[in-house]
């Protein structure tokens, strides 16, 4: 009796792994399954700007007239005197007929660009359906692991 319990224990862990054993399916077509999100994608935006040119020329007569007659207004009022008038009106005409002066000479188109992030709806890959044949029959599933066409796919069948 003890022969027969174990001759049926044996036939059925003989087939309890014979229908969980694991056999692979080749892989015949993939499909990627899409979904779409939004991302910030990176744009150069590019236009044309008027940028100023700057030049220098030296003071003509009227700016050494205007630094006399500011210099005697400020020498009069600081010191109250027409002698303090005379020196700073001597000042100023001095110092404003050395300096040269920067003068705006024209201008110039500049091409000026910016990196902007553009909001773009994309599609993303969530999944794959992938079709593969396993004991002469095909089969579809859906799974998150990426399999190429000839890959084998690992499957437990099931006995029905």
């Amino acid at each position: 009796m003890k022969a027969l319990i174990a001759a049926i224990a044996v036939c059925i862990i003989a087939l309890t792994n014979s229908a969980q054993a694991e056999t692979f399916g080749r892989v015949i077509e993939v499909q990627n399954v899409h979904s779409y999100a939004y991302v910030d994608l990176p744009e150069n935006r590019c236009y044309d700007v008027s940028v100023p040119v700057y030049g220098s020329r030296n003071p003509s007569s009227d700016d050494v007239l205007l630094g006399m007659i500011i210099g005697g207004a400020l020498g009069k009022v600081i010191t109250g005197d027409n002698n303090g008038a005379i020196v700073g009106a001597f000042i100023g005409g001095v110092s404003s007929s050395g300096n040269t002066i920067r003068v705006q000479v024209g201008t110039r188109i500049e091409r000026q660009c910016e990196k902007i992030y553009v909001q773009q709806r994309v599609p993303v890959v969530t999944s794959y359906v992938i079709t593969y044949r396993w004991n002469g029959n095909l089969y579809t599933t859906e799974t998150n692991d990426y399999y190429e066409i000839g890959d084998q796919v690992r499957m437990v069948p099931q006995i029905q």
